[in-house]
């Protein structure tokens, strides 16, 4: 059985959330999120889980990848990452299972989450490679919702899945100071090289997804790739055009930077 694991969300520390609003959501045409965005924060979703979070410079927060986990129950998830030599820093989930992390983690930054429909993740923040953090969205068995009397309808999917969303995320790219201890910790994650004959410094899998290191500086989350049905590719070169943004087409794919200058690469793909 494969492993769930996947890209759920990227969040993108933005100088002027103002500018940066436009050229995602006009562009890849993302609607707010349907979960409450913090203050100086937008939540922006395509489908089902994928996200886009931007967030203000006034709230400090780094870079950082979710990734979503097999199903664990909390007090497996804490176990999962003390075994990989994982150190969480954050954890965010109902208050039973954040209480829990407070007690077995003295000093993480603890946030309770009280939406019911997100309820059933338990979510833990690992310092990753380089400057970007990595967010574990690990879904809560069905059987622990059970026995606390919820059901749902929940946000998030209650079933593994691996899969791409389309439109949605393709993959991104991270950059760090030494690309061998990168690829080591995103192996103790889960991800494998794309292709085992290829450059052992190529991209790695996470699921359907693609994760590209580079060893170069400033470290952090230096682009994002994006899936866009193709018939509208040509809607996302129009509104890039509108919105004087320079960027390069080639048959189906799309290069530009966004108003930060990470590099935004779309991909347009035929409907199944």
């Amino acid at each position: 059985m494969p492993s769930p694991l996947r890209l759920q969300a990227v969040t993108l520390p933005v100088s002027d959330l103002g500018v940066a609003d436009p050229f995602y959501r006009w562009t890849f045409r993302l609607e707010p999120a349907p979960e409450a965005s913090p203050a100086a924060t937008l939540a922006l979703a395509w489908g089902r889980e994928d996200r886009v979070l931007l967030v203000g410079p006034e709230t400090g927060d780094a870079a950082s990848v979710t990734l979503r986990m097999p199903s664990m129950t909390p007090e497996e998830a804490l176990a999962w990452c003390a075994e990989r030599d994982l150190e969480p820093s954050a954890a965010a989930g109902p208050r039973a299972d954040v209480d829990l992390a407070a007690e077995r983690l003295p000093g993480v930054a603890i946030q309770v989450v009280e939406d019911p429909r997100l309820l059933n993740v338990f979510r833990l923040t690992v310092r990753g490679w380089g400057s970007a953090h990595v967010e574990l969205a690990f879904p809560i068995p069905g059987v622990v919702l059970a026995r606390r009397g919820q059901a749902g309808p929940f946000l998030w999917r209650v079933e593994d899945w691996q899969g791409l969303e389309t439109p949605g995320l393709l993959g991104v790219t991270l950059a760090g100071p030494d690309l061998e201890a990168g690829r080591a910790f995103w192996q103790r994650i889960g991800a494998r090289p794309l292709d085992e004959t290829a450059d052992p410094a190529g991209p790695l899998r996470v699921g359907d997804h693609q994760v590209v290191l580079a060893e170069r500086e400033p470290a952090g989350l230096r682009g994002v790739a994006l899936l866009v049905p193709e018939a509208k590719l040509g809607e996302v070169a129009r509104t890039l055009s509108h919105l004087k943004v320079e960027f390069k087409q080639a048959g189906n794919r799309v290069l530009a930077r966004d108003p930060d200058g990470r590099v935004v690469f779309v991909q347009g793909v035929r409907a199944a």
